[in-house]
């Protein structure tokens, strides 16, 4: 979809202290820490690895990885001791292992002493992976989420080379748009397509041939989408194939 004209889209061989490579923007270095190392976890689904792997194309040294079935994988985390209230920001490259099967779809989730505070998604197998940053002040728990789209979706999902950091900062080269809509609320940031702003959001998949219709509100100033998608069922029998459709005023 579009803010202009909306498209419907269906090892560890690091310090304990890590400088990241954006650290030159502030004049006090902002200190990371792998998130994988803290002891204090609980692991549903999931789990987590030094060994590096290729991701969009590029090597993470660590990372947490979904293992499919038809539950969310995630890993809960304890700050406490060391490594209480001496974090700000948590930082990810969110998306999927490369080579990963086409199709798999997954929203990722950060959670801070119960309450969302970041979300990036859905994103699918082979899109470009997405930065994720989340502020997490005050911190006694975090939660890292990752919820299939469909059964098997969270397999090779990956959170690439997750981070504590010393000093939360908004990135000013991101622009991210806030969108709610059907029981799905995230954040995103639009990606360039043809000129226009591009946003992904979730379509329900139906048994047999549906046509959808997409009303949104958007709103630039507080950088936020409103939407709401309706559809019928124009062939229902079994076997039909899936169609994509816009509105005349809404097609490019």
């Amino acid at each position: 979809m579009k803010l202009n004209t909306w498209a419907i889209a269906i090892g560890l061989c690091i310090a304990t202290l890590v400088p990241p490579c954006w650290a030159a923007r502030h004049e006090d270095p902002i200190q990371s820490f792998p998130i994988i190392m803290i002891r204090k976890r609980y692991v549903t689904n999931c789990s987590w690895s030094s060994e590096q792997v290729r991701m969009g194309g590029a090597e993470v040294s660590t990372y947490l990885v979904g293992h499919g079935g038809e539950h969310d994988a995630t890993v809960r985390y304890t700050l406490d001791g060391d490594y209480a209230n001496k974090y700000e920001m948590f930082e990810a490259t969110v998306g999927f292992k490369d080579n990963t099967v086409d199709g798999r779809g997954a929203t990722f989730e950060v959670w801070v002493n119960g309450q969302k505070v970041a979300s990036k998604g859905p994103i699918i197998s082979g899109d470009k992976p997405e930065k994720i940053r989340a502020n997490i002040k005050g911190a006694k728990e975090i939660l890292l989420r990752i919820v299939p789209e469909h059964y098997n979706d969270t397999l090779n999902a990956l959170w690439g080379d997750p981070m504590l950091c010393t000093k939360y900062y908004e990135d000013d080269t991101i622009t991210t748009v806030s969108v709610h809509g059907d029981n799905h609320n995230f954040q995103s940031a639009p990606n360039s397509f043809k000129g226009n702003d591009e946003l992904n959001f979730p379509i329900p998949l139906y048994t047999g041939t549906h046509e959808f219709i997409l009303h949104y509100e958007y709103d630039a100033k507080k950088q936020r989408v409103d939407y709401k998608i309706t559809h019928t069922n124009a062939h229902p029998q079994v076997g039909a194939t899936f169609t994509k459709a816009l509105p005349k005023e809404q097609t490019p």
